[in-house]
C-alpha cells in the first residue's frame, strides 16, 4: 500500500470513529463504569477525539525527543485528571480548554517554526489533564473504576497512534506540508468548538 492510499485510510479511519462511539451508546447511558464504557467514551465527541489525533501529529512534527515524550505525559496525565474527576475533582471550563487545545495544536501543527519541546510538553500536560477529567465526569461514577481509567487510555492512545502513523504517511508523501494545512484545519475546528461555549 502506497503513502497516498496508507493516508486515505488513516482519515477515512478517523472520520469512522465517531460514528463507532454513537452506536456504542444507541443503548442509552451505562449504569456503571467498566472497562468498555471507558473505551468507547473519547469517541462520543470530535473535540475530545481531534484533540488526542492532533497531538499525536504534533509528535511527529516535533520529532525527538518529543515524538517519545508526547504520547506518554499526554495518556499519563489523562489518567490523572481521570482519576480526579472520578474523586469528585471538577477542573472548570474544561469543555471551552478541549476546545482550545484543538485550536492550539492547530496552531503549532501550521507554524513554520516548532515550539521548544518543555513547551509542547507543558501545553500536553494541562491539556490532557481536563481531557480526562471531562471524560471522568460524563461517566457513572460506581463501577470498575480503574477499568473505565484503563479504557479511556487505551482508546486514546489507539487515537494518538493514528494521529502518529498519519503524520508519518504526510511527512514521506510527496507533499509534506500536508502536515502544516492540516493544522489549519484542525485550528478551525478548534475555533467552531471554541464558538460553541460562548
Amino acid at each position: 500500500m502506497n503513502t497516498r492510499w496508507k493516508t486515505r485510510y488513516l482519515l477515512a479511519t478517523l472520520l469512522a470513529l465517531p460514528a463507532a462511539g454513537v452506536q456504542a451508546h444507541l443503548g442509552g447511558e451505562p449504569a456503571h463504569a467498566d472497562f468498555l464504557t471507558g473505551l468507547m467514551h473519547p469517541l462520543s465527541g470530535l473535540d475530545h477525539l481531534l484533540a488526542a489525533f492532533a497531538a499525536g501529529l504534533l509528535a511527529v512534527r516535533l520529532g525527538m525527543p518529543a515524538y517519545r515524550s508526547i504520547p506518554l505525559v499526554f495518556l499519563a496525565m489523562l489518567g490523572l485528571g481521570a482519576w480526579g474527576g472520578f474523586s469528585g475533582i471538577q477542573l472548570p471550563v474544561a469543555g471551552s480548554v478541549i476546545a482550545l487545545s484543538v485550536l492550539v495544536f492547530g496552531v503549532l501543527l501550521a507554524s513554520r517554526n516548532p515550539i521548544p519541546g518543555t513547551a509542547a510538553l507543558a501545553l500536553v500536560a494541562t491539556f490532557a489533564v481536563f481531557q480526562g477529567n471531562t471524560h471522568a465526569l460524563a461517566l457513572p461514577a460506581e463501577g470498575l473504576i480503574a477499568a473505565s481509567i484503563a479504557g479511556l487510555i487505551a482508546m486514546t492512545g489507539m487515537l494518538l497512534a493514528i494521529g502518529i502513523m498519519t503524520g508519518h504517511a504526510l511527512q514521506r508523501s510527496a507533499r509534506p506540508h500536508l502536515l502544516r494545512i492540516g493544522g489549519s484545519f484542525l485550528a478551525a475546528s478548534g475555533l467552531v468548538f471554541l464558538s460553541g461555549f460562548q
